[in-house]
């Protein structure tokens, strides 16, 4: 785990005095994406956050942010993305049935738009 969890870090988290830094859920979630992105599977939460803390990396209190940390590259990017953007709902729209393929429906599934009140106070579409 000290590998991969070096390199997650070296890839996905940079110091920074001036930020407020990382709770423990947000840095889990960015190392999920950081997997999610190289194809691997990631660790249980537990075991993730125990990493952590044996890198020297811990929360000032329980629940509260690693002072001084903030997300850097494409797993950042990713995190945010999944965590802001509105939710898709997929329904079921109508259509004829795929005979080439027994047992699969081809019936089309269209992409709905949920709308949302993102952190930023703006309802998106």
């Amino acid at each position: 785990m000290k590998l991969v969890l070096d390199e997650f870090l070296r890839e996905c988290v940079d110091q920074d005095p001036d930020n407020d830094g990382l709770g423990p859920n947000e840095l889990y979630g960015l190392y999920v994406s950081w997997c999610a992105l190289n194809a691997t599977a990631p660790v249980a939460d537990r075991t993730f956050r125990v990493a952590l803390g044996a890198a020297g990396i811990s929360p000032a209190c329980r629940a509260g942010p690693c002072p001084g940390l903030a997300m850097t590259g494409p797993a950042a990017r990713d995190y945010i993305v999944h965590s802001e953007l509105p939710l898709l709902v997929l329904e079921p729209g109508t259509g004829p049935q795929n005979a080439a393929t027994p047992g699969v429906s081809s019936t089309p599934v269209t992409h709905q738009a949920v709308r949302t009140q993102t952190s930023a106070g703006v309802t998106a579409a």
